[in-house]
């Protein structure tokens, strides 16, 4: 990890100038790409299978399967909440923390998919708000937020007679 970020935050742009200016992270910085690498991390016991060649003779080799990530193990509200703190933050540029808010986006887009199970009524409202702060700061996030937005509208039906349509959630 890097100890500096680049931006562009107070200074004029010119056509002679080809460098941004470098700002030192601060820890705090620091600290939200370690927790956003820590959640990339695989989940240990959970991404190897043990390979069977035949059923009587089970092998102590494995074969990898499809590794499950630490944040794709979290609980709705948990995944609301590291979302919302990284865009409360406003720590978003950063290659560790935009790889972490996608990937939150795409767990709330193949949960929302699969229906298996309902978030809190605060959880996707809080994931739209995140993304959508978070975005504004880095335009490689947009596609994210809109491919939750979209999943949203095509996957969950809408109680019509109902004042509040997420009160079941």
């Amino acid at each position: 990890m890097g100890g500096f970020q680049q931006s562009s935050i107070g200074r004029e742009d010119t056509e002679f100038e080809e460098e941004e200016e470098a700002i030192p992270m601060s820890v705090i910085d620091t600290l939200f790409d370690e927790i956003a690498v820590a959640l990339s991390q695989p989940v240990a016991g959970l991404d190897r299978i043990p390979r069977l060649d035949s059923p009587n003779e089970p092998k102590l080799e494995f074969q990898p399967i499809h590794q499950t990530r630490r944040i794709d193990t979290c609980r709705w509200s948990e995944l609301a909440n590291v979302a919302w703190a990284f865009a409360n933050r406003g720590w978003s540029s950063s290659h560790y923390a935009e790889q972490l808010l996608s990937s939150i986006a795409n767990e709330t887009v193949q949960r929302l998919q699969k229906g298996l199970d309902k978030p809190a009524s605060r959880d996707i409202p809080q994931i739209i708000w995140s993304l959508g702060i978070a975005q504004s700061d880095n335009f490689r996030l947009a596609d994210s937020l809109i491919q939750v937005v979209d999943t949203l509208r095509r996957e969950v039906t809408w109680q019509t007679n109902e004042q509040r349509p997420l009160a079941d959630w």
